[in-house]
């Protein structure tokens, strides 16, 4: 058992400074990723502008139709 007083000082917190470091270090991967992303997704775009139009008309996908006797 322990008394309050002894329980408070257990628990308490001492404030610690946080380095800069670590703030630096989240933006800096936070701006990474973000380009990351627009590079992914530039890259995407340019991908579906190069296919044909028949790609983006549907007509690809619809079979040649046959002359049925």
């Amino acid at each position: 058992m322990v008394c309050a007083r002894c329980l408070a000082r257990l628990t308490a917190r001492v404030a610690k400074r946080k380095p800069l470091w670590g703030a630096v270090f989240r933006m800096a991967a936070c701006l990474l990723s973000f380009c990351f992303l627009w590079l992914f997704f530039y890259v995407l775009g340019q991908g579906l502008l190069s296919l044909p139009n028949s790609f983006h008309e549907g007509t690809v996908w619809q079979a040649p139709q046959s002359e049925s006797k």
